[in-house]
């Protein structure tokens, strides 16, 4: 009996459930192929909502995106507004160049519009930059290798590395770059002029790029100033197979490549250069140079990543309570294990966590926002909050420069330099140190 029961029970939720099914599928059809057309006075919507939505897809998504941009502006001009505010309450730019510690001050007397400063600490130089102006427009890059010009032929679908033979950089970066490398190139002149003035001059020097990535600065060189050798360094082996591939077939035999930490780098050499060198990069392409008390040429980068070896906790992650990321314990001498500020001109004038603060404020990358040129596009005035914005983070990176250059004064009694490069719209990081060392000065 209890078996009747149980397949009664089976047959009748089958029969349920192919029912439910069917209803399911006739309700799926009916409503797919069939409208319900209701009176215009009984319709709580907008007649034409229904039909906007299904003929203009393209304009409601356009919208959403302008709403996305708008938000996005909105949240921009939040962040300048309060690092404005910042900026001009903390009296520590000011107190370092010898003013009075005061708040709500400008920064008037301190830097120019364009936001380098009017005065440097005693012992700075401003680097002479007529010549590098002058030579701007004046390589015919038309007769460089195309594997040594950064802009060589561009291929738009391609990885972030460019190709075994060619360069590859997008055109405007591109442009940008050569820019770059043309300043610099008058940079290496007038320091080569030196060298050649002193009692030490030779007929050949071997000139050391640091943090030389692919090549996009040390193989232009390397063709400009083809009596001179070049050795481009990187710790990417990748980086340097591409550099080495690129210099053969740019056919620059004064070119030789080392894949290794900077830090490890031991052969002797008679300039040091470390172009866009990242961080702790640019300190220790500086150290090997003070170590050979040997010219330097920085154009450094990622400023931002010093406050890690300035504070004992990162700013933004202070409630995680994880450590930076110090450089590694390596076997290596004392003058690599950095600390900043390096200087105890800087060390005397702030603190710490006053540095750090500056080096947060001062890290900027990228041309949204980090360029006067494009300041001028947009309306009045955003243009000069976004100039003041500019101005200021330039300022907080020029003078934590000084720092670097300090350092060098105090460790061997270097001669040092200030220059930016020029054009100012051809990076965000324009800020150039040289230094000499005494006896070849």
């Amino acid at each position: 009996m209890h078996g009747r029961v149980l397949e009664r029970a089976q047959r009748f939720a089958f029969s349920l459930a192919m029912a439910a099914a069917m209803g399911i599928t006739a309700y799926l059809f009916w409503k797919k192929h069939t409208q319900i057309h209701m009176p215009s006075h009984l319709s709580t919507s907008d007649p034409g909502k229904k039909e906007r939505k299904s003929g203009k897809p393209k304009q409601s998504a356009e919208r959403e995106r302008q709403r996305q941009r708008q938000r996005q502006h909105k949240k921009r001009q939040r962040k300048r507004k309060k690092f404005r505010q910042e900026f001009i309450k903390d009296g520590t730019i000011r107190s370092l160049l010898g003013g009075e510690e005061e708040e709500g001050v400008e920064l008037g007397g301190v830097a120019k519009q364009d936001g380098s400063l009017r005065t440097l600490p005693k012992g700075h130089r401003n680097f002479d930059m007529k010549l590098a102006k002058q030579a701007l427009g004046k390589i015919s890059w038309q007769k460089c290798p195309k594997s040594a010009d950064p802009g060589g032929e561009y291929k738009e679908k391609t990885s972030r590395w460019i190709s075994d033979t060619m360069g590859g950089l997008p055109p405007a970066r591109a442009a940008r770059k050569r820019c770059q490398i043309e300043c610099i190139a008058a940079v290496l002149h007038k320091v080569l002029q030196h060298l050649n003035n002193s009692n030490n001059a030779k007929q050949k020097y071997t000139i050391v790029d640091f943090g030389a990535g692919s090549g996009n600065v040390g193989l232009a060189l390397a063709w400009l100033f083809p009596h001179h050798d070049f050795v481009l360094v990187d710790n990417r082996e990748r980086a340097v197979d591409l550099a080495w591939k690129r210099a053969q077939n740019a056919k620059l035999p004064n070119v030789s490549c080392v894949s290794c930490d900077i830090r490890e780098y031991s052969d002797d050499f008679d300039i040091g250069m470390a172009i866009h060198a990242c961080g702790a990069a640019t300190d220790f392409a500086q150290i090997q140079c003070l170590r050979s008390r040997t010219p330097y040429i920085l154009c450094p980068c990622c400023i931002g990543k010093l406050r890690k070896l300035a504070h004992p906790l990162p700013l933004d992650d202070t409630k995680k309570k994880k450590r930076p990321t110090h450089p590694p314990p390596v076997s290596l001498s004392a003058e690599f294990v950095l600390s900043h500020p390096r200087s105890l001109w800087m060390r005397g004038k702030i603190s710490r966590e006053r540095y750090a603060r500056l080096a947060r404020l001062a890290d900027f990358h990228g041309f949204e926002g980090g360029s006067m040129e494009k300041a001028g596009d947009k309306g009045r005035g955003e243009e000069q909050m976004m100039r003041e914005y500019i101005r200021y983070r330039r300022v907080c990176k020029s003078v934590l420069e000084c720092d670097r250059n300090q350092a060098a004064i105090e460790a061997k009694g270097y001669v040092v330099f200030h220059g930016r490069l020029e054009p100012h719209t051809c990076s965000t990081k324009i800020d150039i140190l040289v230094g000499m060392p005494p006896e070849s000065h």
